[in-house]
């Protein structure tokens, strides 16, 4: 397991966001290994998000997280002990005017082995709720997003967090959270759908 590790930091008046690594033998129980952030520059980067995880084969898994409305992979051959950054993750056949600022991204492997990468995105640089966007790729490396959004929320809403997983079935079960209002009196939902 990857999970975001916050501290605050009161005399700098920030966050530092850690990637942190968590084993279990029993999927109950987990402890940190190593004791600290395996990611390169995790302990500095001070916007590393949502992680998620892809086993690509065997031991080798790809990591995917959001940094300053961009998405990043990084790549371990050792089931995640250690990670090499491969950079950002393009995101082809957007304009400027089209998710310009992908966050939360989710991916998961359909039966034909392709990758899926559900993630937030205003729809564009003038909205500031959130649609839920679909981009494929089929090395995982470059990703091509479908043209419409796969979820517009209602007005006064934001689809965000999405979390996606594959069942039994071949078919990807989607979570996502709506948030509703201003950040004073915001009022959250969680809701899920069958994409395929």
């Amino acid at each position: 397991m990857l999970y975001e590790k916050i501290r605050h930091i009161s005399s700098a008046a920030t966050e530092i966001n850690n990637l942190m690594r968590a084993v279990s033998a029993d999927g109950v129980s987990f402890a940190n290994s190593p004791e600290t952030s395996p990611i390169p520059g995790g302990s500095t980067i001070a916007s590393n998000f949502d992680p998620s995880l892809v086993r690509v084969q065997d031991a080798t898994v790809r990591l995917y997280y959001s940094a300053s409305a961009k998405v990043y992979s990084a790549l371990s051959t050792d089931d995640g002990e250690s990670w090499t950054e491969e950079g950002r993750v393009p995101i082809l056949g957007r304009s400027t005017s089209f998710a310009p600022f992908p966050i939360e991204a989710s991916v998961v492997k359909d039966p034909s082995g392709n990758f899926l990468m559900f993630f937030a995105s205003p729809l564009d640089s003038e909205t500031s709720s959130y649609s839920i966007f679909l981009a494929k790729s089929d090395d995982g490396t470059n990703f091509h997003v479908f043209d419409e959004a796969l979820l517009i929320p209602p007005e006064g809403s934001s689809y965000r967090d999405p979390n996606a997983i594959q069942l039994q079935n071949g078919s990807i079960r989607l979570y996502f959270v709506e948030r509703t209002g201003d950040l004073n009196s915001q009022t959250r939902a969680t809701k899920s759908g069958i994409v395929q």
